[in-house]
């Protein structure tokens, strides 16, 4: 459909377009700026900024504060978030854009919109929620889920059916921001709210080839300066020809590798680096590779996140009636279609801030569900001392002052209905979780040693590992 347009506001801003770069997206392209619906007009913005508009008021934009960037839950507040990594990139690839004649508010829309799509805890949930889709003739991109957001998931009052009616080079920009995407004309496969698989096909923009150079620089560089404040990393690991050449500061880094685009672009009508920068930028991966993403600490932070969202996921297709009602009633719920129940969750759990999946999983999977409870003892193995109070049925339970509560670890106190459960194998999932003598350690090092029926005590309905 076409944009309803202020015709005099269109020729101020079609003067101050005469002198873009000619591969630049024109504000009223007919073809780049149609929507699917017909809408209602607005005098002093182009379209692109209303796509924009749209996009830093939905739900999705505002929950990416709380979303990892490479760091689950870290304990500093200066450790990046998907939302700061997004603004990031938005600044970055508006200076090229500036700086080479390319339209700056669609450059803006499609920064800003980029990974809505994106999972708690980063990538990793991801990971888990493409391998749990396979199953059922889906997938999970974050790219197709931003897409999938825009155009079918959120809600906007004048949209009763879903999605906020972006204009085509927004929505389909978004769809291809990531590097995988070099044609001037791709197939991306994507899927609507229903499951129905379809083929996307439109031209790439100048401005969208700009967002996909940014995104990469963007991360490169503070994924490094967040690796160097949580200890893990240090600038001496960069090396010597990295620290001449790009810089010894983000900062400096950030400005060699924006002005090394801007002047490669002036010679060859390319967004890309030059030979000598490329050849840096892919040695800066492969050491953020090597010595953050590979790290002990974030595999663990990743393994942990990923066992969280592959519970969850399986929880609720095991109980769909504990999906919110409005999910259930907005998206047509029906239990018998596994496919589209499957999809259901995965727009659910994408949807979830990092704090909201683990308030999930701990009132799920560890509240009235569970069958362990978790706890983290401190250096000593100290033992819960459990013990009744005034020969009534309630039992004390003291604690060293100095222990950690945490989802990390199993505890050793089983309630009778459970035991019961595990004597009758009515609990299928205990190929790692048998009854067992529990070793605790730090950093959740666990030793479980199987152990004979009669080293456990019955108390009442408690039962007691000795």
């Amino acid at each position: 459909m076409k944009e309803i347009i202020n015709e005099e506001f269109k020729n101020i801003i079609e003067k101050g377009e005469a002198n873009l770069n000619s591969l630049a997206t024109k504000s009223y392209d007919e073809e780049a700026t149609s929507r699917e619906l017909d809408d209602y007009p607005n005098p002093y913005r182009t379209p692109f900024q209303r796509d924009r508009d749209r996009i830093i008021h939905s739900k999705a934009f505002r929950r990416l504060m709380h979303k990892t960037q490479v760091f689950v839950k870290p304990d500093s507040e200066h450790i990046r978030t998907r939302l700061t990594h997004t603004l990031e990139v938005m600044q970055i690839a508006r200076s090229i854009a500036r700086a080479i004649g390319a339209n700056e508010d669609l450059t803006e829309a499609i920064s800003l919109g980029h990974d809505l799509g994106h999972t708690p805890f980063g990538h990793i949930g991801e990971e888990a929620l493409n391998e749990e889709l396979k199953k059922y003739g889906l997938f999970f991109k974050h790219n197709v889920q931003s897409y999938r957001i825009l155009n079918y998931l959120e809600k906007y009052y004048k949209f009763p059916d879903g999605g906020l009616n972006l204009t085509n080079a927004v929505k389909f920009g978004i769809l291809r921001h990531s590097g995988k995407y070099s044609n001037s004309v791709e197939n991306v496969e994507v899927f609507d709210k229903e499951g129905n698989i379809k083929k996307i096909r439109f031209k790439q923009t100048l401005e969208e080839k700009i967002v996909r150079l940014a995104d990469d620089l963007a991360w490169l560089n503070h994924d490094w300066d967040d690796g160097i404040r949580s200890g893990l990393l240090s600038n001496s690991f960069l090396g010597k020809e990295l620290l001449l050449k790009l810089g010894a500061t983000q900062a400096d880094r950030i400005n060699r590798m924006v002005i090394d685009v801007i002047d490669n672009f002036n010679k060859t009508n390319q967004i890309n680096f030059s030979v000598e920068i490329e050849k840096l930028e892919k040695e800066l991966k492969s050491k953020i590779e090597n010595y953050l993403w590979n790290s002990d600490t974030i595999k663990r932070y990743n393994n942990e996140a990923k066992s969280i969202i592959l519970k969850l996921f399986n929880f609720f297709m095991k109980h769909p009636d504990k999906l919110p009602d409005d999910t259930k009633r907005s998206r047509g719920l029906d239990i018998n279609n596994k496919k589209k129940t499957a999809l259901i969750i995965a727009d659910y759990i994408s949807g979830m801030t990092d704090d909201w999946c683990l308030r999930n999983y701990e009132t799920y999977i560890y509240g009235p569900y569970n069958i362990y409870k978790k706890l983290i003892f401190p250096d000593e193995h100290e033992w819960l001392n459990i013990k009744k109070r005034n020969e009534s049925e309630e039992y004390e339970i003291n604690l060293p002052e100095s222990m950690i509560i945490d989802v990390n670890t199993e505890f050793i106190i089983y309630d009778q209905s459970v035991k019961e459960l595990i004597k009758n194998n009515k609990i299928q999932d205990l190929n790692k979780h048998e009854l067992g003598e529990c070793i605790y350690k730090r950093e959740n090092l666990i030793e479980i040693k199987k152990i004979k029926e009669d080293k456990i005590i019955e108390e009442g309905n408690i039962l007691i590992i000795k």
